[in-house]
């Protein structure tokens, strides 16, 4: 199925509670887990057995060891986690595809099917924006904060802050809103591999096993050859030991815990332990640390002066191969060596003569 965009307002009024009416059109509520309760209107909780019917206005809530389902006129439906609260705020019958409900607090995981009808609609309104689809399988997390994250798996989805901005999202990508520390929201890769490490999800996923994954979320996970080739350095004495070189390494890379950022830990067998965070466009790995300081006539070593150094990759350059897992990345190291106040010309690391080096490498990681 091509996805396709869908314009919605940015509308997060709460339908008033109305009357059940046995005509109105309705979601089947299964409960798989208890407990599961149903509140119609204004009426209080019952719980749900085995099946329910639910209209506008109702609530369906799951404690925390419940899990409950959804099942639309058109055939799409919600799965509701443990402490999840949904309200139904527009359902409608098979031919209109209108479905409109409201996420408080929980997690939940839809699949929907092609929405074809004229003023058709799959909203999942939220505190913090209301997220609308053609037809495809997301999931919607929110927090008592409140905080909100969407994970697409196949189609699309157009999420809308409450401040109008629009977003896109396509198959396996994120959206937090708001982002980490308040920061304005960014949609991000999820990777596939992060689903093993999220029970919910993983629950959910096998039906999006057809799903394409594109490269930037394809699985990192497994054992690499890093093979380092030096550039150069803009410290003249190293310049000439750098270009030309060539050093190499094992790494173990980890599947990646998603949250919000999807980052895989890195064994490296130099003895390094390294954060691989996966960004939008690119791979980063970034880290910082202390050199001592030794005198070039005298071979002293003199801490604490010495050297402030760090390190940053920049992956870009992703190869997958027909199963859907990465065969190679290309990118770029520099290594960066600032002297220390109160160290004089004498204190070298490794030949630095100057008071900041930055070496370069070029780097390759291959199964």
């Amino acid at each position: 199925m091509q996805p396709r965009n869908l314009a919605v307002l940015a509308v997060l009024a709460v339908t008033l509670p109305l009357a059940a009416c046995a005509s109105a059109p309705a979601a089947k509520v299964s409960a798989s887990a208890a407990a599961v309760t149903l509140a119609v209107g204004e009426a209080s909780p019952t719980e749900v057995a085995e099946t329910a019917d639910a209209r506008v206005g109702d609530v369906v809530e799951t404690d925390a060891d419940g899990r409950a389902e959804l099942v639309y006129a058109d055939g799409s439906l919600a799965r509701l986690g443990p402490a999840t609260s949904l309200r139904l705020e527009e359902v409608s019958g098979a031919e209109d595809q209108r479905t409109v409900m409201s996420l408080d607090v929980g997690r939940t995981w839809h699949r929907v099917v092609e929405l074809v009808a004229e003023d058709a609609a799959y909203e999942v309104r939220t505190p913090v924006g209301t997220a609308a689809v053609t037809g495809t399988e997301f999931s919607v997390e929110c927090t008592d904060e409140p905080v909100c994250r969407i994970v697409v798996f196949d189609g699309s989805v157009l999420f809308t802050t409450e401040d109008g901005e629009e977003l896109p999202l396509e198959p396996f990508s994120q959206l937090t809103v708001p982002g980490p520390d308040g920061d304005d929201p960014v949609v991000l890769p999820y990777l596939a591999d992060a689903v093993e490490g999220d029970d919910w999800l993983a629950e959910n996923f096998p039906s999006a096993e057809a799903a394409t994954v594109p490269a930037a979320s394809a699985s990192f996970a497994g054992e690499w050859t890093a093979l380092f080739e030096g550039v150069g350095s803009t410290d003249p004495v190293r310049a000439a030991d750098i270009a030309g070189s060539a050093l190499e390494r094992e790494w173990t890379i980890a599947p990646p815990v998603c949250d919000p950022a999807c980052v895989s830990a890195v064994e490296s067998s130099s003895g390094a332990n390294l954060q691989l965070i996966h960004g939008a466009s690119e791979l980063r790995i970034s880290g910082t640390g202390r050199e001592v300081c030794v005198d070039s006539l005298t071979g002293e070593v003199r801490d604490p002066d010495g050297f402030d150094y760090a390190f940053d990759y920049t992956l870009e350059g992703i190869e997958v191969g027909d199963d859907g897992v990465v065969t190679s990345v290309t990118g770029v190291r520099t290594e960066t060596f600032t002297l220390r106040a109160d160290a004089d010309a004498a204190c070298l690391e490794g030949g630095v003569e100057t008071p900041v080096a930055t070496d370069t490498y070029n780097v390759t990681l291959t199964r």
